[in-house]
């Protein structure tokens, strides 16, 4: 449900620019129409900033601010807001926000057909099968064999214990717990970091690119900057090729929490306590991750979770779920630009300040 900012929280002497950029988002979500004065219509640009209000706008990029990760974010984020000179501008960096760093968390559902359950666990769960997945631990099945043998077969959530593997005996479970269907869930999308991965880097020699291959160029790396330094994952040493499978990017989940979980209505935030670096936060309860497999195996590494919890409060708290769901929609598999780059003029404006 969107929410109107709060007042600024910031002081002026002692956080000037942080100050600035967030009045900056107060003025804008004071606005009900873009182009009120005439020598600011040139600077909006059409199709798809069209569905982002003002208001939308407004509360993306303070939401963004004010739910920074850390005081460098919400500098590096609040430089970004005051390098816009125009509204198109700023229209344009929300756009960046919702499609690529939102964004980052969709997964298209059946974009890798599932194995059925029941022959998942008659086979993978031998003594066999998980020292040959420890072999070779960022081949996707193996991957998920260990994330499931780490998570002790249960819903990291509801602690719900997978029925495959309550039938078939490869956990020990109590008559009087809950049962589900389960799935290894992934937390940055993998589809949507293989596309980035792609785009990214300098052409090869000789070689003369087109319009539209320079701007899905410009655009991996204005996510990949904005990410790095405002979330400081770095996707191309993190989560290049196989690594986007590797443990620390993945864990257990219910079927039906899986689906919210991609959608944003659940989010779970870690709990910034060096005492215990395994507990999170699902709504107003605590849950401490546990490892069963004495270290063998990572735990999901908590700048992802934090980065998909401060996405969500954007999306939900700045009004943009319903047009997340139709750049979604748009995307379909996620091709972000159009092989002719008829929208890569959208984009244009907002590379320069995060690739600059």
């Amino acid at each position: 449900m969107a929410v109107e900012l709060p007042p600024n929280p910031y002081d002026h002497s002692l956080h000037p620019e942080i100050y600035a950029a967030y009045n900056h988002c107060l003025e804008l979500e004071c606005r009900d129409l873009w182009a009120v004065y005439e020598e600011e219509a040139d600077d909006f640009l059409i199709q798809p900033l069209t569905e982002l209000s003002p208001k939308v706008v407004a509360r993306c990029l303070g939401q963004t601010l004010l739910n920074a990760p850390s005081d460098k974010a919400r500098n590096f984020f609040a430089n970004d807001i005051n390098s816009c000179d125009s509204l198109g501008k700023l229209a344009s960096l929300a756009h960046l926000v919702l499609e690529g760093m939102i964004c980052l968390f969709y997964k298209p559902k059946g974009l890798v057909p599932a194995e059925p359950q029941q022959c998942l666990y008659r086979r993978s769960f031998t003594a066999q099968a998980i020292a040959q997945a420890n072999n070779e631990p960022l081949v996707e099945r193996n991957a998920n064999i260990l994330v499931r043998v780490r998570d002790n077969h249960r819903c990291i959530i509801s602690n719900h214990v997978d029925t495959c593997a309550a039938l078939d005996g490869i956990t020990s479970w109590a008559v009087n717990e809950h049962t589900s269907d389960t799935e290894v869930a992934h937390i940055l999308s993998p589809s949507l970091i293989k596309n980035i991965i792609k785009n990214i880097g300098d052409p090869e020699e000789g070689v003369i690119e087109d319009r539209a291959k320079i701007k899905r160029r410009e655009w991996a790396s204005a996510i990949v900057t904005i990410i790095e330094h405002y979330a400081d994952i770095s996707i191309a040493q993190e989560l290049s090729g196989a690594q986007v499978h590797r443990a620390e990017n993945s864990f257990t989940l219910s079927v039906a929490l899986h689906g919210l979980f991609n959608s944003f209505y659940v989010a779970l935030s870690p709990v910034p306590d060096p005492d215990s670096p395994t507990s999170i936060v699902h709504g107003s309860n605590s849950i401490v991750l546990t490892d069963h497999t004495d270290g063998r195996v990572p735990m999901p590494n908590p700048r992802y979770f934090e980065l998909h919890n401060i996405c969500a409060k954007v999306m939900h708290l700045s009004g943009a779920a319903e047009v997340v769901g139709k750049l979604l929609w748009d995307l379909k598999e996620i091709d972000v630009l159009a092989e002719d780059g008829s929208n890569a003029a959208q984009l244009s404006s907002a590379l320069p300040m995060a690739i600059g």
